[in-house]
């Protein structure tokens, strides 16, 4: 067993000593034999913690280390700061993991610095057995963004002699500094933006700032007294915007100095007669753009004093604005088979807020059935053959304001429908996007969509629903979605089926004229096999392999 607390280096000379059998009288002798090299043993599991890891911000880190082996009593611990790291290194406090030698006298955990090396060291405890220790250390974070050099630490034998290493890490672990430049997160409360506006108005924002006590902001001076400022940043949302500059700014009546707005960013001083403390009036923004979609604003609000090289404190807030819900007049489906092929999907919704000429109507279809929920599962394919690249062009027929769009010279004439391929291992919703309209399609509007050949859900006892929702864009990672509803499908969880064939008095179709590429009127003969009644529907299913439709339906007329 390789000797304790010793520390890490040469053991002393070995002595080789050869004697008679039976008796101790020493035929040869060396007492010269080199000592073997001792290593340290290793400090498993270093951790080191801090929040905010922001340049020069003083934050309140948690280290944590275990090490392999015993450590006496009159020994000690050492974690050495990266070089990185300036001299403001304070109040260490042991958590956990080492006792007391004398109840009445507290364990040493002290800071010091010499030049470039910053460390901890930690004294007086009793006996150590391997276990995790915990300790938290006030530093100020270094003032160069990325990642620091590595940790190191260290036991000894004897916390006098630097020689006695018992386990040593020179690569305890690195942090990465952000650039965001001596923030004081969560100290201003910028407790509650308000606005009574509705979207794509103009009026005032509200805001509540609650400086921290120690940094309240000082009232505006001017020569020959000592020059003093306190300065106020509020950065907007994208989407939002302000119609005046320089812009009108209050705090009840009183109007802020200077005020100036350029790309997002509010700046404005305190008054000659007021500042900025603890307690204070909202601060007033006039006339502010709201964005034209809802969702969830960010907020940013910062506050200097005398400089502006580095903020006294900063907050961001979101502000939640919900999605309006979507009138969806009709969603149902043609037929009631679960996993039936040949459904149609009929969807009419009433435009909410405008969708623009690069929108898109959205129809999410979740793959996963959810018990709790009551809710069934689609196929990941929604009954397509879609190819590797994950989506597929489908036929579709999409009317608005009873006019059917997609087709040459209609009003919307590059309208078309795709489908996505969903995923329920990563619970990815399959997708049916509706897009490429020739101008915004004004709030009011009514839109219908028709969808052939989808494969119904797969549970007869759960519903059948879809998320349907109109958004600002195409993207289907960030849409800006401008309305939303979720609805349940009609007619198409009963089973057994009930649908029905027509195999009698069915003749071979014709249509006029019979020339490719014109419109053509075709005539179907079939009789009725079963009575039908309002709300019953007739499939029909051309051969894709045989037919090619590149115009929409127009019209339909039965006797």
């Amino acid at each position: 067993i390789n000797a304790e607390y010793m520390g890490k280096g040469t053991t002393s000379v070995f002595i080789f000593e050869s004697m008679q059998q039976g008796v101790n009288t020493v035929i040869e002798m060396n007492n010269q034999i080199p000592g073997v090299v001792i290593s340290a043993g290793q400090i498993n599991y270093p951790s080191i913690s801090a929040y905010p890891l922001n340049m020069n911000l003083k934050v309140d880190y948690t280290i944590s280390f275990t090490p392999m082996n015993k450590v006496p009593a009159g020994g000690g611990m050492e974690v050495v700061f990266p070089p990185e790291y300036g001299p403001s290194i304070d109040q260490c406090r042991v958590i956990s993991g080492l006792q007391t030698i004398d109840p009445s006298v507290a364990i040493t955990c002290k800071s010091t610095v010499s030049g470039s090396i910053k460390k901890v060291t930690i004294s007086g405890f009793a006996n150590f057995i391997p276990t995790q220790v915990q300790l938290k250390v006030y530093a100020l974070n270094p003032a160069t963004a990325g990642p620091t050099t590595h940790f190191q630490f260290r036991t000894y034998g004897d916390i006098n002699n630097p020689d006695s290493i018992i386990d040593e890490t020179l690569t305890g672990g690195q942090i990465t500094i952000s650039s965001v430049d001596a923030p004081y997160f969560l100290g201003v409360d910028m407790y509650y933006p308000h606005s009574n506006l509705t979207l794509s108005q103009t009026g005032p924002l509200d805001i509540r700032l609650f400086p921290d006590y120690t940094r309240a902001l000082p009232v505006q001076t001017l020569p020959p007294a000592t020059i003093q400022w306190g300065q106020v940043w509020l950065q907007i949302p994208l989407w939002w915007g302000q119609t005046i500059n320089p812009p009108i700014v209050t705090t009840g009546t009183k109007p802020f100095w200077n005020t100036s707005y350029a790309v997002q960013l509010f700046k404005f001083y305190t008054s000659d007669v007021q500042g900025l403390g603890p307690c204070e009036l909202p601060i007033s923004f006039q006339n502010i753009i709201m964005p034209q979609i809802a969702g969830r604003w960010d907020f940013r609000v910062l506050t200097f004093a005398n400089t502006t090289s580095a903020p006294l404190e900063q907050d961001l807030f979101t502000m939640d604005i919900p999605i309006p819900a979507l009138t969806v007049n009709t969603l149902y489906s043609t037929n009631i088979d679960r996993n039936d092929n040949d459904a149609v999907l009929r969807l009419t919704i009433t435009v909410g807020l405008t969708l623009p000429q690069e929108g898109a109507i959205n129809l999410n279809f979740t793959t996963n059935d959810d018990v709790f929920q009551n809710i069934a599962g689609w196929q990941e394919d929604l009954g397509f053959t879609i190819p590797a690249a994950g989506y597929l062009k489908i036929p579709c027929r999409v009317a608005i304001s009873g006019n059917v769009v997609g087709y040459p010279g209609s009003g919307h004439s590059q309208v078309r429908c795709y489908v996505f391929k969903g995923s329920s291992s990563s619970n990815k919703t399959a997708l049916i996007q509706v897009f490429g309209f020739a101008s915004a399609v004004n709030s009011g509007s009514q839109i219908d969509v028709d969808v052939p050949d989808i494969k119904m859900c797969n549970s007869v006892s759960r519903v059948c629903q879809i998320t349907v929702s109109t958004a600002y864009t195409i993207s289907k990672a960030d849409p800006y979605t401008l309305n939303i509803l979720t609805v349940p499908v009609t007619q198409s969880v009963l089973d057994p089926p009930v649908n029905t064939d027509i195999n009698t008095g069915l003749t071979q179709p014709t249509f006029t004229p019979t020339e490719i590429c014109l419109i053509a009127t075709w005539t179907f003969s079939f009789s009725v096999p079963v009575a039908m009644s309002s709300g019953d529907h007739v499939l029909i299913k051309f051969n894709n392999a045989k037919n090619r439709f590149t115009f929409a339906f127009t019209g339909i007329t039965s006797n």
